[in-house]
């Protein structure tokens, strides 16, 4: 895959919300053929957790600059990899990536080549597609629990000033400026 195409994940709220997503992390797409609603749909997917969005085929929710689940169809076969590169308040930006480049890292990281299946395969026989394993390329889940230790530092220490805050009432700054007059 020469192009880079990106596309966005939506839905997420119908199931993780954006716990799943963090920035470089790799996940699945891969073709939902039992979806009733949408004969093109193509879910997001993570092991162990499994469904976590759906990349975006309407007019309201494909963001400018990226592909609808119609015109990336045809592009994959039955599953593509991608890899998050922007979360927003209600949606994830990926881009998806070569997917021999991808099996030829996973071989290479797990020793193995992983059997994949699309999600119609799925609902026959009980398998689920092959097992990814979290591709995060940089080490940023060290630095996102520093982050999240120092968030909760920070709150802790919001909760223990807060007695002591006054606060500003703009009724008693009223009846100042009428006792002035």
């Amino acid at each position: 895959m020469s192009t880079l195409y990106f596309v966005t994940i939506t839905g997420i709220d119908n199931y993780y919300g954006k716990k799943p997503f963090k920035i470089g992390r790799v996940f699945q797409l891969i073709k939902d053929r039992r979806n009733q609603y949408d004969g093109e749909a193509i879910m997001a997917y993570l092991p162990f957790i499994e469904k976590i969005g759906y990349v975006a085929n309407s007019v309201n929710t494909v963001y400018r600059g990226t592909l609808s689940a119609g015109r990336l169809y045809d592009k994959i076969g039955d599953y593509a990899f991608a890899k998050v590169m922007f979360i927003t308040h209600t949606s994830v930006i990926a881009v998806v990536l070569d997917k021999e480049e991808m099996e030829a890292a996973l071989a290479a990281r797990t020793g193995a080549r992983t059997a994949h299946t699309s999600a119609g395969d799925n609902a026959n026989n009980g398998t689920r597609p092959g097992e990814i394993p979290d591709m995060d390329i940089s080490h940023e889940d060290d630095r996102d629990n520093e982050d999240e230790q120092a968030e909760d530092d920070d709150i802790s220490d919001y909760r223990e000033d807060e007695d002591d805050c006054e606060y500003y009432d703009d009724e008693d700054e009223e009846e100042t400026d009428e006792e002035l007059e």
